[in-house]
């Protein structure tokens, strides 16, 4: 009898989106269809947390950042629409949004993404709702996050990341990492090219 642990996956969706998808394969159509994008993950999955020998993914939490109403009604309304089409074409899955505001040279910033994903991984490892957690992201802000649920709950933490696009610090301190390789990115686009 096989005995599989429980596998929860923490994505930073801005992360995924900006690196992997827009610069890693430059397809920023897959990036704004929740359709398509739902297709990328799902087959990055296969590729990806699929991967991990012995884990059962119970559940899959993607994070972002969205354009506050009261800011820009009609792109927030726009984002909205996006992050419930890609909850419904997905198993086990949600989403959590933080804000995505305008640095002082215009740029789309998110804001309270990574409180929002470490929060969710330390809590969740407290009440044993998982025995590995996955993330994807690439901040060194995560590494309290990573080292409260090593050291206080004895959870493991694994890390798929962009090469040259992760902190040291993070690299470092999670359990097992798993680079993503652009040549299977290009498999994934051009099976998403055939559906």
């Amino acid at each position: 009898m096989t005995l599989f642990r429980r596998g929860y996956i923490f994505i930073d969706g801005g992360y995924l989106r900006s690196i992997v998808v827009r610069e890693f394969i430059a397809r920023p159509d897959i990036a704004e269809d929740p359709i398509l994008f739902s297709t990328f993950l799902k087959l990055f999955g296969e590729k990806y947390w699929k991967s991990f020998s012995g884990i059962e993914i119970n559940r899959l939490l993607y994070y972002d950042g969205i354009i506050p109403s009261d800011k820009d009604l009609e792109e927030h309304n726009k984002m909205l629409n996006f992050f419930n089409e890609l909850r419904t074409q997905l198993d086990y899955f949600d989403v959590r949004l933080g804000d995505l505001i305008r640095d002082s040279q215009g740029k789309l910033k998110q804001k309270g993404v990574d409180v929002l994903i470490s929060v969710d991984m330390v809590i969740k490892a407290f009440l044993n709702h998982y025995d590995v957690a996955i993330l994807i992201a690439r901040d060194r802000d995560f590494v309290p996050a990573v080292r409260a649920v090593r050291e206080l709950t004895g959870k493991y933490v694994y890390c798929i990341y962009a090469y040259k696009h992760i902190a040291d610090e993070l690299l470092r301190i999670v359990g097992v990492s798993l680079p993503i390789v652009k040549d299977d990115l290009k498999e994934i686009t051009e099976k998403i090219s055939k559906y």
